[in-house]
């Protein structure tokens, strides 16, 4: 592996904001997606959000497109039910109860 200029870091997908929606799974160049401040703050939430999705939980994305401050809702701590959180919750929980 090559050495990097002084001052660079070397980043990996799992450092990048997700390219899915994380209500819906939606993607695509076709999908105006919407990450959370965090990520850009310190890197500690990845999560974005389409323009459908965030309508439908009553948030305007061009505001949140343009505030450069808008906090998402998992951060928040208010994920609709269907949102990936709470799916991939509920899932794992049966998987855990089917083994015991």
């Amino acid at each position: 592996s090559t050495a990097l200029p002084a001052g660079l870091q070397r980043r990996t997908l799992a450092d990048l904001p997700s390219k899915h929606c994380h209500v819906c799974s939606r993607t695509g160049p076709k999908v105006p997606l919407v990450v959370c401040v965090n990520y850009y703050v310190n890197g500690g939430c990845r999560k974005a959000y389409c323009e459908r999705c965030l309508k439908e939980n009553g948030v305007d994305f061009d505001a949140a497109v343009r505030a450069l401050t808008w906090t998402c809702m998992h951060c928040d701590g208010r994920c609709p039910r269907n949102a990936r959180c709470k799916v991939y919750s509920v899932t794992s929980k049966r998987r855990h109860e089917a083994t015991e």
